[in-house]
């Protein structure tokens, strides 16, 4: 998924867990002529400001961009697609996050209270059990597996610099020890003298040692490690039983992902100076 979405899964999901559907949810699209002011302009999430910019009212199509710095007067830009589907007396958001030909749209139940848009996150482990059950079509698949962080390799001392640091075998052909071979000739240095530690003088001329600590970010990094559940195609007897409490309520109620409205211009250079504002207030 592209950051924007990995931006909104952390901010919803309490878990490593996500409910997914195949198409937009709903079943007839949210005609928003008329009502295009309530939910274009800049707004404020969680993970940041983004806008919203209605591209097609009677289909009910929005544009959600956000944006960050990249660098010195550089900014990367990412617009998703929205839609607005109404399903009986509730309205879905759904969000396309489809990256090639893996179709996936993240989407909740949505109400726009005017200098607020309310969007609640399916549960998943409401919606486990159901999908299970063959109650909703769908399927469980593991997310992003998280890697092991591999052992950290042992490699031989090749000799030792003027100032008496080590230089390390790499074991790798052509590898960062290939440019300092001169200092294999560099006398090894004098130590001082032995205290109750280990003394350095001991380590020999072709001690295996552990390598240096890697930095964090150069650790293998984990995914989510959950599972997806991705909803299939539903029938209207499936969304009259998600808006029922017969299994309870389906959605992280206590957890809704909040928009603040800001304003309602939609246009780069605002949303720009809304995303410093927010970073600064971040601490970042």
């Amino acid at each position: 998924m592209r950051w924007i979405c990995m931006g909104l899964l952390a901010a919803t999901l309490c878990g490593c867990s996500t409910v997914v559907s195949t198409r937009p949810m709903g079943e007839a699209p949210l005609d928003l002529s008329g009502h295009i002011a309530e939910w274009q302009g800049t707004w404020r999430a969680p993970v940041g400001p983004c806008t919203l910019t209605v591209v097609d009212a009677t289909n009910g199509v929005l544009a959600m961009t956000s944006t960050k710095p990249v660098g010195w007067w550089r900014w990367s830009n990412e617009t998703m697609t929205v839609y607005l589907r109404t399903a009986g007396d509730w309205t879905y958001a759904s969000i396309d996050c489809t990256e090639g030909t893996n179709a996936c749209f993240l989407w909740g139940k949505v109400e726009n209270a005017g200098d607020f848009i309310i969007w609640w996150t399916p549960d998943p482990e409401k919606f486990r059990p159901l999908v299970e059950s063959g109650t909703f079509p769908g399927t469980i698949e593991k997310m992003i597996k998280k890697k092991k962080q591999a052992a950290q390799p042992v490699f031989p001392i090749l000799g030792y610099t003027s100032n008496g640091e080590a230089i390390y075998e790499t074991g790798v052909p052509g590898g960062p020890s290939e440019p300092f071979t001169w200092a294999l000739d560099v006398p090894k240095p004098e130590m001082p003298p032995s205290t109750e530690d280990k003394p350095a003088a001991d380590a020999a001329h072709d001690v295996s040692v552990e390598a240096p600590p890697m930095s964090e970010a150069g650790s293998a990094m984990s995914g989510f490690g959950g599972d997806q559940i991705t909803l299939g195609d539903l029938e209207p007897a499936h969304y009259e039983l998600i808006a029922s409490s017969s299994n309870g309520v389906l959605f992280a109620w206590d957890a809704p992902f909040v928009l603040v409205k800001e304003s309602a211009r939609t246009d780069l250079r605002h949303l720009r100076a809304a995303t410093k504002r927010w970073m600064r207030e971040q601490g970042k």
